[in-house]
């Protein structure tokens, strides 16, 4: 049964993989655009791989991302799998600064990768702002999966001792992945809540370093990549010297977080300087009697002109990493800021959306700030590429589209900040000319609107009923469900934050489709005497034109028209039902089997269950004499026998009814002509 059981199981995940849709970006020419935030993340199980099919011959199913960075050169995009927010194993993310299509050559952009628990991360530096790159994730398994995205620059990697160590210029979140060994100086946190029951007060360490530029609070919030991942640290007053050999130990925290030593203890994974919190440190181990660790302790009033120090530790090295947000876990920052330098950028448009136009870029640096570089575009586009000056040059674009200009600030002690700017370059499109497929449509119709075109342009309509609908091409199509679709439609184009004139037009005609439906006299289908003539009663509804084809050559426009068969044959009758000349609906309804000598019609069905439908066996008959016919059951036992034409068989012998199945006729008799007609065959009995 195990076996089996484990068959069945493996074939229903084939058949649901083998039927799965495949997802809208399986190609990279059909990429999902990502946020150009600084700080992004998706919700949960948001995208999926399930259906989708391999880029590379032999490698594994991936789907395609694309992603444009707006706020620094480095990126870090983190991907969660099963168990952390989707279902995907083993998730890997690929990065490629060109989109090649089947056949063609991708040019990877190549970064650093670290993954742990179904969770990876990959950085990517040195890229090029306002540029588009394509990121493709693939994994072990289709499934779904979260993505985060952060960027934000590393300038220059963590130090691992306190000599060494990263000097902070600003306020920004900083981003580490793959944080291994203790530094060439050991034992940096003795004397702190760092040190374990071995003597160890570190193990996989980074260091940073800034100055306080003001009197004011401080806080911060470490967030390890992986929940499970267990982060300390510890945080000191270097004093005005900024010496490592006399740093005083401020704060410090050193709990279980999320590993489940302490299985009374609630479990965390943030950790850091808080406003809500009045610990001064916690250490390592489990909660004492009223005590109760949160990895939050109490914020520090920082001294303008103080160096500080902060050690991060991760003792069971994972390598996925953290971030560092200088604001507490409720998001609220404090008052106190770094000394580095700054440097705002003030945006000028001028002409904006018209040819010709150009824009202007000044800043006004502090007084720490030792030197600026600005970067306006890449060479094909921008008039001015880059200048190191602050001189209010206006610099014109020759593509259209969304631009990033960066400004960078360079202290005089190394420290770098950047600053960017991100706006359009469009211009206003003319003025559009909407018009439509047809004036009246009919229900399950498509109305069609088309526009003129103006390249790069987002297309933006209104209707009835609330309608409304943004796309990229410039034609709309609206299925016609109700009559509710008829009414007035707007669009304007809008090119990159440039938009025209709104035009209208009035699609009023939505008509009811008609239902095509009719009876007649005699009856139909219906056996007929050559020359018979047939009345038809028009039973359509929301039609106003009608047009008969009665099957012989025969038309006609009449609401209820006769008409006479005059010659042998067998003849369907079609009514096809017209609203107002626009919409149409037509119908086929039974069989006329006109016959100038004998005729048997017989059924091969019928269902003797007393509902007063189609009880009995009916044998139709024209011109027939000497009429005669048996039942038999397949054993050829004589079930029935008549000469009667209205004594028809009831479905029963000796007064009981026969079992369902299949019974066989034998039917005689003497045609108009005097000539001896036979007809035999089966009938099923249906209850």
């Amino acid at each position: 049964m195990v076996k089996k059981f484990t068959l069945l199981i493996f074939f229903c995940l084939f058949l649901r993989e083998a039927f799965a849709q495949t997802p809208e970006n399986d190609e990279c020419g059909e990429a999902i655009e990502l946020p150009s935030e600084k700080e992004y993340c998706s919700g949960d199980n948001a995208f999926t791989s399930t259906g989708s099919t391999p880029t590379f011959k032999g490698g594994e199913n991936d789907v395609w991302f694309t992603y444009t960075p707006r706020h620094a050169y480095d990126v870090y995009f983190t991907v969660y799998g099963e168990g952390q927010g989707g279902t995907l194993r083993s998730p890997q993310i690929n990065m490629y600064a060109n989109c090649a299509g089947p056949g063609g050559t991708y040019n990877e952009v190549v970064g650093k990768s670290v993954s742990a628990d179904n969770v990876v991360t990959l950085y990517e530096g040195q890229l090029t702002i306002g540029r588009t790159y394509y990121v493709r994730v693939s994994g072990a398994t289709r499934g779904t999966f979260k993505i985060c995205i952060e960027n934000r620059d590393s300038p220059v990697r963590a130090g691992q001792d306190c000599i060494s160590a990263k000097r902070l210029c600003s306020m920004e979140t900083v981003r580490e992945i793959d944080i291994t060994g203790p530094g060439a100086v050991l034992n940096e946190g003795q004397g702190t809540c760092l040190v374990d029951n071995l003597g160890r007060s570190e193990s996989n360490s980074a260091w940073y370093k800034f100055t306080a530029a003001n009197n004011g609070t401080f806080v911060f919030t470490i967030t390890p990549t992986v929940t499970s991942d267990d982060i300390d640290w510890a945080f000191f007053d270097l004093g005005i010297s900024g010496d490592c050999g006399t740093r005083t130990v401020l704060r410090c925290a050193a709990g279980n977080g999320q590993l489940i030593n302490c299985p009374r203890d609630a479990p965390y994974y943030k950790t850091g300087l808080d406003f809500n919190s009045q610990d001064l440190s916690e250490d390592g181990g489990c909660n004492t009697p009223g005590q109760v660790k949160d990895g939050k302790v109490k914020y520090v009033d920082l001294v303008k002109g103080h160096v500080y120090a902060l050690l991060v530790n991760n003792p069971y090295s994972q390598n996925n990493g953290f971030s560092l947000a200088f604001t507490d876990q409720a998001g609220k920052a404090g008052t106190a800021r770094f000394v580095g330098p700054e440097a705002s950028i003030t945006l000028t448009e001028n002409s904006p959306c018209l040819a010709g136009q150009s824009f202007s870029f000044t800043t006004t640096p502090n007084s720490e700030t030792s030197s600026i570089r600005w970067i306006f575009g890449e060479a094909d586009d921008a008039s001015i590429t880059a200048s190191t000056t602050n001189v209010n040059v206006p610099v014109t674009y020759r593509k259209l589209g969304v631009k990033t200009v960066v400004l960078e600030a360079t202290g005089f002690e190394g420290c770098k900040t950047m600053s960017t700017v991100t706006f359009n370059v469009g211009l206003t499109p003319t003025r559009p000319i909407v018009t439509a497929s047809s004036q009246r449509y009919c229900i399950d119709d498509t109305i069609r609107l088309s526009v003129t075109e103006f390249p790069s342009s987002l297309y933006h309509w209104n209707g009835p009923n609330n309608f409304s609908y943004v796309g990229k091409k410039p034609v709309l199509l609206v299925p016609v469900k109700s009559g509710q679709e008829g009414g007035t439609y707007t669009v304007y184009l809008d090119n990159f934050g440039c938009t025209s004139e709104t035009v209208s037009i009035d699609v009023t005609g939505v008509l009811e489709r008609p239902v095509a439906a009719f009876s007649t006299s005699p009856g139909s289908p219906g056996m007929l005497a050559n020359p018979t003539t047939v009345k038809f009663t028009n039973n359509s509804r929301n039609a106003t034109n009608y047009l008969w084809d009665f099957g012989d050559g025969s038309t006609s426009t009449e609401e209820n028209p006769e008409h006479t068969y005059s010659k042998n044959g067998d003849y369907k009758v079609k009514l096809t039902a017209t609203n107002q000349d626009v919409c149409s609906m037509s119908v086929i309804q039974g069989r006329f089997a006109v016959r100038e000598y004998g005729f048997i019609f017989v059924p091969n069905t019928f269902t003797p269950n007393n509902d007063g439908v189609n009880d009995e066996f009916v044998v139709t008959l024209l011109n027939i004499s000497n009429y005669h016919i048996r039942i038999f059951n397949r054993w050829g036992t004589l079930l029935f026998e008549s000469s009667d034409i209205f004594n028809n068989w009831k479905g029963t012998f000796r007064e009981a009814e026969v079992p369902v199945g299949t019974y066989y006729y034998l039917i005689t008799g003497i045609d108009g002509e005097s000539k001896h007609l036979s007809r035999s065959g089966s009938i099923t009995v249906i209850r």
